[in-house]
């Protein structure tokens, strides 16, 4: 009997074990896509005000990928996107 509830408190910490790591990489992922979700909401902030500058004609290609932080391939392709 001893011997039956030491392999149920071994099995519990094993499960409980198994179940911790599991919840820490759920949480590291969830906190892993908010990043990710953060950094192309940054980037499509940059891109939506290079299309505003274009727009405007004030300033060159040049000017408008240091302004917002994109390249300049980029901002060219925007622009010729329209």
């Amino acid at each position: 009997m001893v011997e039956a509830k030491k392999q149920i408190e071994g099995m519990k910490k094993t499960y409980l074990s198994w179940s911790l790591r599991d919840y820490d990489a759920r949480m590291e992922a969830r906190i892993e896509g908010r990043q990710e979700g953060r950094n192309e909401g940054i980037a499509e902030k940059a891109r939506e005000d290079a299309r505003n500058l274009l727009a405007m004609h004030a300033l060159t290609h040049e000017q408008i990928a240091q302004a917002v932080g994109l390249s300049l391939a980029e901002v060219e392709q925007l622009a010729a996107q329209g």
